[in-house]
């Protein structure tokens, strides 16, 4: 960064790249989403390439790292569903639920504190706790 040069540039996506999350234990393992591809790319940052596509199957509006589950995230997706995937089983979702009906799932937070808690927040101006 202080040099302001770019160290590396990746194109894992076929649409604008949406949201980008280091992950909170492993320094160099990054997630990321597009826009309308309907993916989270998992990559890291010390291995030039290697990376692991996940299919969402809708277009994704947030993605988090689980804290008390290290190898796991979850995406909020447009029509309202929440997806849980496991970094070490990549392919289909490890659960999956409505979390907002007729809106979008648009951000997703997990309690640090309390192992589990989740609030999802959605278009239509609800905040559902999990």
């Amino acid at each position: 960064l202080e040099t302001a040069e770019c160290a590396n540039t990746l194109r894992l996506h076929k649409s604008e790249v949406l949201r980008m999350k280091w992950h909170p234990q492993d320094k160099c393992m990054l997630l990321t989403s597009g826009l309308t591809d309907k993916t989270a790319v998992l990559t890291r940052a010390d291995r030039d390439g290697e990376h692991v596509k996940f299919d969402v199957e809708s277009s994704i509006e947030t993605i988090q790292w689980i804290p008390h589950l290290p190898s796991m995230f979850a995406v909020g997706t447009s029509d309202g569903l929440c997806k849980v995937y496991d970094t070490k089983k990549p392919g289909k979702p490890l659960y999956m639920f409505q979390a907002h009906d007729n809106a979008e799932c648009s951000v997703i937070t997990f309690n640090q504190h309390i192992p589990g808690l989740m609030a999802s927040g959605s278009n239509d101006k609800s905040i559902s706790l999990w």
